[in-house]
């Protein structure tokens, strides 16, 4: 059993029976504010600087990477085959495998919250100026692959009192 974490510009595996590093990779960025994802394919990152990618578990290897124009606050998410990547004023939904991206969705803000999934749908709240309260709702397609995986989304204001709620 293994322990995925970041520092600064670093991603770690550590051991869990006896708490020594097992690999460690630099990235281009501080991930220190990011939460490292793995799964049983591969450790995937958010980095400040705007890149995000995916490691190989067993040595750190880089299997992909992307650069954004904008730094990415939030860690990724892992929705069926794919990534939600949250930067750039914008949803990224990204091939986990390749690194490629198929869908972008634009939202006005980067949150700094990262994305909730219960059920078919995707949360993902902002709270900070100019969008203070502000939540978007995706709903997701389960379980296709090669197609678009947000089939629908709507958001409401920022206030209570938006109709939209």
């Amino acid at each position: 059993m293994y322990i995925y974490a970041s520092n600064n510009d670093k991603i770690f595996k550590i051991s869990a029976q006896n708490g020594k590093i097992v690999w460690q990779r630099k990235v281009n960025g501080n991930v220190h504010r990011h939460t490292v994802i793995a799964d049983s394919q591969a450790v995937y990152y958010t980095t400040l600087k705007g890149e995000f990618g995916s490691l190989k578990l067993k040595n750190g290897t880089v299997n992909w990477k992307v650069n954004i124009e904008e730094g990415i606050i939030t860690p990724p998410t892992v929705i069926n085959g794919s990534l939600l990547i949250i930067g750039d004023s914008s949803i990224y939904v990204v091939d986990k495998k390749e690194g490629l991206i198929y869908q972008k969705i634009p939202t006005g803000h980067s949150p700094y919250s990262a994305a909730t999934i219960f059920r078919n749908r995707v949360f993902l709240g902002a709270g900070e100026p100019p969008i203070n309260g502000l939540l978007f709702c995706f709903e997701f397609n389960q379980g296709v692959n090669n197609n678009l995986e947000i089939s629908q989304d709507f958001y409401v204001g920022n206030t209570l009192n938006s109709k939209k709620l």
